[in-house]
């Protein structure tokens, strides 16, 4: 980490000191942050006539050798195009906000302050409301019958009540849903917060690249799940089309600035995980024209058509009549200009503050196959992504050693899946490396090992004596579980219903608690898969139900050729002629069910499971 300013240490203080202050901004570059404050000069541009001169601006710093940092909004789309000029109304804020620096603090990571899980908004509503959304859509779906436009991305506000500060939901909203183009920035008047996904451009001397967004489907639960979401988000027609529909208006976007015959689509159709959605990018370069300016470069690319829709013009004209409201900061854009070098995200998933209120956009492409209700649905889920909480966790993996790690290749596949999952890092060989030197330490006593992996990648190896007490009963559980979260089929640090539940079946003389699904379908326990003896053969709940895929379960259903998956009932456990718990710490064992709990329907919850 360097720079001209500030030479002490960045800290989880500092900057939560000097996100208070006016001009400072934080903007992460892919795997880099850049952190900017104090500028020597704020250029803002309040009406049309302002916008050019403060473009220009920005280039007379670039060229002294400084760097700028700052937004454009939406609206600055329509001063920008003279056709669009009559729809340019009185903005609450400025069409451009920008800081000039001297430079940039580049640092790798930031020290943010733990998430403490807690809530960080209220209220949150769109302003229009369902059916009145509803037939906005269909209105587009006609406009696009008569051939006025193929495609419209219609957006709607959301205003909400902040119950922290503006850092504070930055930091807890980048850790729950780190993504590569995140912004932070305060005006003084109102503060920015960017989860974008998105890259709108980015200049690496000669050479411009774009990489528009535009097609999206679902993670899986699974990894395996998960991976055939996104092969089927790859083959999928009606996202190739309204992708590529856009990849076509911004290679013309570029051939305005870049040389004849080198604007090239270089990646087309990929797939990307972000959270809890795939997306569908493809990568578009060319190299500009010599002198080609800011100026020029924003004339020729704002706003993205990822956000407009195709025709971009007429697009705009069509979104100005059907909004209700302006879109401000959201699916403008947010990023730096610096000598022969920029970056800017398109700001989607983007917050603007005002002391406690903030308002963010949501929406989609409007493409003649959309409906009404399931846009309308998919903005609601949108939206949640303030509310959305996941916590700070490790991935996990226990084992016994006996001597020798027990099923130490299964737990690592497992490890490396969950870790793909989730986007951790994780080196394997070094993991199976760092067993082996704690092996040489470990004697003949039997050991519980505990091997957690962080977000960043830190692995942590704990061990600690094994005991097998065994108590020989299980119960039920009154909690219910539901088979749509995702944490239910990874094993990770974020465990605390299943611990409170196994807590208390070891207080009543019980090895465990079984636990049930939103269908009323066994599942597992807070620490044990479980089989049951059904008609003389072993059956045990599939993956599906909602349930972690144990390691010795699978060697289980491997070996035993009478062991086999199925749905099972309270009905099948409750007339089983044997149930066995297994884990591959604790092995396999024999219990009885203690049959006057069962689940309890009234107090049922929805457990976010990670464990």
């Amino acid at each position: 980490m360097q720079g001209p300013h500030e030479p002490q240490e960045l800290t989880a203080s500092l900057l939560s000191h000097w996100a208070q202050e006016p001009g400072f901004a934080v903007l992460r570059e892919g795997p880099l942050w850049r952190v900017y404050r104090a500028p020597q000069e704020v250029v803002e541009a309040r009406d049309r006539a302002a916008l050019l001169p403060a473009l220009e601006r920005i280039e007379q710093h670039l060229h002294s050798g400084g760097e700028a940092a700052g937004f454009l909004r939406y609206e600055a789309g329509y001063a920008l195009e003279p056709r669009l000029h009559p729809l340019l109304a009185k903005s609450r804020g400025p069409l451009a906000w920008f800081g000039l620096y001297d430079g940039a603090r580049v640092a790798d990571r930031l020290p943010f302050p733990e998430d403490d899980a807690g809530e960080l908004a209220q209220g949150a509503r769109m302003e229009i409301e369902r059916d009145r959304y509803c037939a906005k859509i269909e209105a587009i779906r006609e406009l696009i019958a008569q051939g006025e436009v193929y495609q419209i991305n219609f957006t709607d506000r959301v205003r909400f009540r902040l119950t922290c500060g503006a850092w504070k939901l930055f930091t807890a909203l980048f850790g729950r849903h780190p993504v590569p183009y995140a912004a932070f920035l305060n005006t003084g008047s109102e503060q920015i917060v960017s989860l974008s996904p998105e890259l709108f451009f980015r200049r690496d001397a000669g050479r411009i690249s774009v990489k528009p967004m535009k097609g999206t489907a679902p993670r899986g639960r699974t990894l395996e799940e998960d991976r055939q979401r996104g092969r089927e988000l790859e083959a999928s027609e009606k996202n190739r089309a309204e992708n590529v529909m856009i990849v076509d208006l911004m290679r013309n976007d570029l051939g305005r600035i870049c040389r004849s015959g080198s604007v090239k689509t270089t990646r087309l159709f990929e797939v990307e995980r972000f959270g809890s959605v795939w997306q569908m990018t493809s990568t578009i370069e060319g190299d500009l024209l010599e002198g080609c300016t800011v100026a020029a470069l924003v004339r020729a690319l704002f706003p993205s058509g990822s956000v407009t829709g195709a025709p971009k013009i007429r697009a705009m004209e069509h979104i100005a009549a059907l909004e209700e409201s302006e879109r401000g900061v959201y699916t403008g854009a947010i990023g730096y200009f610096a000598p022969r070098a920029a970056q800017f995200n398109v700001a989607i998933r983007t917050a603007t503050l005002d002391a406690d209120q903030g308002v963010i956009g949501v929406g989609g492409g409007i493409t003649y196959d959309s409906s009404g209700p399931a846009e309308w649905e998919e903005c609601q889920w949108k939206a949640s992504f303030l509310t959305r909480s996941t916590p700070d966790f490790r991935l996990l993996e226990t084992m016994s050693w006996e001597p020798g790690y027990t099923l130490l290749d299964a737990h690592l596949a497992r490890l490396r899946d969950s870790a793909e999952y989730f986007g951790f890092p994780f080196d394997s060989p070094q993991a199976r490396a760092a067993l082996e030197e704690l092996a040489k330490q470990l004697g003949s006593q039997l050991r519980r090992v505990r091997m957690t992996l962080a977000r960043d990648g830190a692995l942590r190896i704990e061990h600690s004596e094994l005991r097998r007490e065994r108590f020989g009963r299980v119960r039920i559980s009154a909690r219910r579980v539901s088979s749509a979260d995702p944490f239910l089929y990874h094993k990770t640090t974020h465990r605390h219903v299943f611990d409170q539940e196994w807590a208390a079946a070891r207080e009543a003389g019980c090895d465990d608690a079984l636990f049930f699904n939103e269908r009323g379908e066994l599942t597992e326990g807070a620490i044990h898969n479980v089989f049951v003896v059904k008609d003389g053969t072993w059956r045990t709940p599939p993956v599906a139900c909602g349930l972690l895929p144990g390691t010795l379960r699978a060697q289980i259903l491997r070996e035993r050729p009478d062991a086999r998956e199925e749905v099972l009932t309270l009905n099948d456990l409750l007339n089983a002629s044997q149930i066995y718990l297994c884990n591959s710490v604790r092995g396999l064992y024999p219990v009885e069910l203690v049959r006057k709990e069962s689940p309890n329907r009234k107090n049922s919850v929805e457990v976010a499971r990670e464990g």
